[in-house]
């Protein structure tokens, strides 16, 4: 009761999901809002909880409904967030791939950041998201260094195989395949959130600088 007199809101509960990467656990969320506004925020449909334990941001669903307006797919953050996967920000628009050379009315274009790649069927999950290989590759290719590595980092938490992602890059083009394996080869399952993916990012970064993440100290 103490906490509710000090103003918390349901509204707590999606800004800690936001900052948790977008999903998290329910300990981890625990930790950062009292339990009483979890349960109310789920029934708001401020946030979802699919099961298992798994909290989330309800992007997916509602890039679900624009990617079916703009007959495309769900991709890049927003594919990670359905894989369960942690991203640095959670998009404030659904991200939808649309088929190269698609033409969409101005209307339909501030619905989502959409960005334009043809796909092949092998690439689309249940008719409306990439699956988890297409997602890592595609925030390889189209996400900042940082945003990039910290989905790849989650994947590979959630036990995605490295050599699956590094098999299915060898059928891109050169350009494109020297920078999915750029950050696939740089990415690590020992980071524990995008907080420390980022800054390993940055460090990365700096000529001469080595991280080792989750070092002992002794």
């Amino acid at each position: 009761m103490a906490r509710q007199r000090r103003g918390r809101t349901p509204v707590d509960v999606v800004t800690a999901v936001h900052r948790l990467g977008g999903t998290c656990t329910w300990r981890e969320l625990r930790r950062a809002v009292p339990w009483r506004l979890i349960g109310r925020a789920v029934e708001a449909g401020l946030v979802t909880h699919p099961g298992n334990g798994v909290y989330a941001l309800p992007n997916a669903d509602e890039g679900r409904v624009v990617a079916h307006r703009l007959t495309g797919v769900v991709s890049h953050r927003d594919a990670a967030l359905h894989w369960g996967w942690k991203v640095k920000v959670a998009p404030t628009l659904p991200d939808v791939t649309v088929p190269t050379g698609r033409k969409l009315r101005d209307s339909t274009r501030r619905l989502a950041t959409t960005h334009r790649r043809t796909l092949a069927l092998t690439d689309v999950s249940d008719g409306w998201v990439t699956t988890t290989v297409r997602t890592v590759i595609d925030c390889c290719l189209d996400l900042p260094f940082d945003e990039a590595l910290s989905v790849v980092d989650s994947a590979l938490r959630s036990d995605r195989p490295r050599h699956v992602v590094v098999a299915a890059a060898a059928n891109l083009g050169p350009r494109h395949r020297a920078r999915v394996l750029h950050v696939v080869r740089l990415a690590t399952p020992k980071a524990a959130n995008p907080f420390e993916s980022v800054l390993r990012a940055i460090v990365l970064g700096v000529d001469g600088t080595s991280w080792d993440p989750q070092h002992p100290i002794r």
